[in-house]
């Protein structure tokens, strides 16, 4: 069993990224991590809950 990464490559041959935030119509990095950090909240929340019934 043979694993392996093989990574996506860019017009100019380098490794292509994407930064979370910066491309046309992305919601700002600080909006995405908000969310994400509001959505661990409410999760966390939820699991509270469920323990004290």
């Amino acid at each position: 069993d043979r694993r392996g990464i093989q990574w996506l490559l860019g017009s100019d041959g380098e490794v292509w990224v994407w930064v979370m935030g910066e491309a046309p119509g992305d919601k700002p990095f600080e909006d995405i991590v908000e969310e994400l950090m509001e959505e661990r909240a409410r999760k966390q929340a939820q699991r509270e809950a469920q323990e004290l019934r």
